[in-house]
């Protein structure tokens, strides 16, 4: 309410001639109809006076003078917006609205004021397109006014026009400090859009200007989710100064690791352990981080451990672990794959058990398939894993199923016993003869399978899309279509180790044809067209399109931008060659195949000394490897 001031002498002089016009009231109105010119000084007295009563906190009388004045200049557009203004709470809904449109009308150009009045009262009387309409002409008017911001940007998200409420919100946003309601409508509109790129700009944005934890954590899920694991590294460095605790370690502790950084990982997770194993304090921030458990903290630990090659300390680990959840497939498989690198007499014991809780899993069968060999020793020609390898068809697992997971199974085995890829761990046992048989036999199932499907890759499901069993075919169809695609990208990886390159990029153009978006197929292929001897220029300029557009949707990708720093060194663009293999170092810097290829650039670019650490660096990894006649002088 406001506090009434004593009367002004200039009010109590403007008072007095009032009281004197109510004198002279019945002359008035028997003399002539006055002039416009009288008419305008008399609705400018009562403006005059309704604005005196309103600073006198007479709010009911000055409404009734304003509305006095108006009447007397019903084409006056200040005036009527400034009555629509006072009655805003003193009228019904219905009536002040038509009041508003009836302002609106009148000559005159229009104002912010008018806009964002007319606005309201469209709201009030739940006239959607009205509010609209005007908000729209307010903002056209000052498109910085975070009201008129605000309020269209719900009245866009309200229609459902994504298209339109982008634009106000990402205006909006950094002039109301990046709130995280209006984050979250944000990113849900971008999803709508399918702008993925929007939306990890606008986490990027919020998160460098407010150093906000949620705003950093969703980024770094964002990275996590897209396989750029130098962002999610940098990120995850950030979120540990912002508010360091056990949360922000786990965090940064899988940033490592994802970022090829094992050593660094290990450290950071052996100091989570030890902030997890410390006694609760009254103010410990542990008692926020309920989800965060010790058990998967050091199963992380032990496979790190494994990773680096300390398969003593990685079974010991799985060991303890496996006292409290004896029954756990992952922590038997991961300490029976220890026991195996270290040739202890559990390692099929363990790996047994473990299959037996996940028949299904490939990479299961096919280490327990390896242990029989490694058992075997000299013998293992004569051993039969057929057993272990092959799937048993079932009502729940058919035909072209159970050869699919075969075939992974078989190449699986193929790999270990004869790894030629720098990601391929250097085998307990090395057998090319048995890796070629294993290899050939994941070639004829795969075959089978892609035989036993339709042409291109994709299944043609009927029925209506809302009923249940039209939902579980789409499912089932979907997921046979990704495993005939996974068929067919591994048959061309299988065909390129037995020789048969041409029958391999067939496959692969096919694959990419089918899916342009499969970044695996295009750096394979890419790379094998980059190694064919003699260079062909018309190869290079296929391999050198297929290796930018796998960049392009992974760029932090260190074995895509090894194949196309590869591929500027065979056009003998030395130059690029090292930038492109210096950022696939940074993303793998402990891969032998990015080191090799960097050495051989640093030494064709006449840097031996580089050249030669760089060398040093990858025996470091792995011992047998061979220093080149200049660095082992």
């Amino acid at each position: 309410m406001r506090t009434r001031r004593p009367a002004s002498p200039a009010f109590l002089f403007v008072l007095l001639g009032a009281v004197l016009l109510a004198g002279f009231a019945p002359a008035l109105a028997a003399s002539p109809k006055p002039s416009r010119t009288s008419n305008l000084a008399s609705s400018k007295d009562l403006f005059l006076e309704a604005r005196a009563r309103e600073r006198a906190g007479e709010d009911s009388a000055a409404l009734a003078l304003y509305r006095q004045a108006y009447r007397r200049d019903p084409g006056n557009r200040d005036l009527c917006f400034m009555v629509l203004e006072r009655l805003k709470y003193a009228s019904t809904v219905d009536s002040n609205y038509a009041f508003a449109q009836k302002c609106d009308a009148l000559p005159g150009k229009p104002s912010l004021s008018e806009a964002k009045a007319l606005g309201e009262q469209a709201l009030r009387a739940e006239d959607a397109a009205g509010a609209l309409k005007y908000y729209q002409r307010a903002h056209d008017l000052d498109e910085d006014d975070a009201d008129v911001l605000y309020v269209l940007a719900g009245l866009y998200e309200d229609a459902r026009a994504w298209d339109k409420y982008v634009p106000v919100a990402e205006a909006l946003l950094p002039r109301l400090d990046y709130p995280a309601p209006l984050m979250e409508r944000l990113l849900r509109a971008y999803s709508i859009l399918d702008r993925p790129e929007a939306a990890l700009a606008l986490l990027q944005n919020a998160w460098l200007k407010t150093s906000r934890l949620p705003y950093g954590q969703a980024l770094a899920h964002y990275y996590d989710g897209r396989g750029l694991s130098l962002s999610l590294l940098e990120t995850a460095r950030l979120l540990s100064q912002v508010q360091p605790g056990p949360e922000q370690d786990w965090l940064l502790a899988r940033a490592y690791a994802a970022a090829d950084r094992p050593d660094s990982a290990l450290i950071v997770t052996d100091r989570l352990l030890k902030s997890l194993s410390a006694p609760a304090t009254k103010d410990d921030s542990l008692s926020a981080v309920p989800d965060l458990e010790v058990e998967g903290v050091r199963y992380f630990r032990a496979n790190l451990l494994y990773d680096r090659g300390r398969y003593a300390e990685a079974y010991r680990a799985a060991q303890e672990l496996a006292k409290a959840r004896p029954d756990a497939a992952s922590v038997l498989f991961l300490q029976g794959s220890a026991a195996l690198e270290l040739r202890r007499s559990d390692a099929a014991t363990l790996l047994e058990k473990a299959l037996a809780q996940v028949p299904l899993a490939p990479e299961y069968r096919a280490r327990v398939a390896y242990a029989r060999y490694v058992a075997a020793g000299k013998k293992r020609s004569g051993v039969d894993v057929s057993s272990v390898l092959a799937y048993p068809v079932s009502d729940s697992l058919k035909a072209d199923q159970a050869a699919l997971l075969e075939g992974f199974a078989q190449g699986q085995l193929a790999r270990t016993l004869d790894p030629r890829d720098p990601w391929e761990r250097p085998a307990v046992l090395t057998d090319t003869a048995l890796a070629r048989r294993h290899r050939v036999l994941a070639v004829t199932l795969f075959e089978k399978v892609l035989a036993s499907g339709p042409a291109n890759d994709s299944m043609a499901v009927t029925g209506s899309p809302a009923s249940q069993d039209s939902l579980r075919a789409r499912i089932s169809a979907a997921a046979a279509t990704a495993g005939r695609r996974a068929a067919r990208f591994e048959l061309a990886t299988h065909l390129e180790k037995l020789g048969r390159r041409d029958e391999a990029k067939g496959l692969l153009r096919r694959l990419i044809a089918q899916d342009s978006t499969q970044t695996m197929a295009l750096n394979y292929l890419g790379y094998m067209l980059v190694e064919n001897l003699p260079v062909d220029s018309a190869a290079l300029r296929e391999a050198g399109d297929l290796l930018d557009r796998a960049v392009a949707i992974e760029p932090e990708n260190g074995a895509y931008l090894d194949s196309k720093g590869w591929w500027f060194y065979r056009q003998g663009n030395l130059d690029s060659s090292r930038v492109y293999l210096e950022r696939a170092e940074r993303s793998m810097p402990s891969d032998p195949s990015i080191l090799d290829h960097l050495a051989e650039v640093l030494k064709a670019q006449g840097k031996v000394q580089e050249a030669c650490a760089v060398q040093a660096r990858i025996r470091t990894r792995d011992p047998r490897r061979k220093l080149s006649p200049e660095c082992a002088r």
